[in-house]
């Protein structure tokens, strides 16, 4: 007889057993606080159809909305690239604009200002890292 056959077979002869008073309790007056939930906060199977199908149009019309907002956007992005191709294309306008910035502020400043961007991320990074270790373990 294999383990799992034997610990069946045992559990099935041992008598039952009453749960605990207060246990019994705890658990019926949970089952009473669920069951006095509003709709809306149980499972969606268990919302009334017509608040369930409401909702699913609902659901369908932002949808279908995200989408046509998605298009225009589309839309209007191929139409400011297609302008953007016309006059300079958008690589060499960053090209001019690094460029201009060099002849006008110092390249030490730079170097500077990208040197502190990277120590403060660092930084960042670093607190985040403590706050987690903190707070979760």
């Amino acid at each position: 007889m294999r383990f799992a056959h034997w610990l069946s077979y045992e559990m099935q002869r041992m008598p039952l057993r009453r749960a605990p008073a207060t246990l019994q309790a705890s658990v019926l007056a949970e089952l009473a606080r669920r069951a006095a939930r509003p709709w809306w906060q149980r499972h969606f199977l268990q919302w009334p159809l017509p608040a369930r199908v409401a909702f699913l149009l609902l659901s369908v019309l932002v949808t279908r909305l995200a989408l046509e907002l998605g298009s225009w956007t589309a839309a209007a992005l191929a139409t400011s690239l297609r302008d953007a191709r016309e006059g300079l294309t958008l690589l060499s306008a960053f090209g001019r604009v690094g460029r201009a910035l060099i002849e006008v502020v110092p390249v030490d400043i730079l170097y500077g200002t990208a040197g502190l961007m990277v120590l403060l991320y660092g930084a960042l990074l670093a607190l985040g890292a403590v706050a987690y270790r903190t707070f979760h373990e």
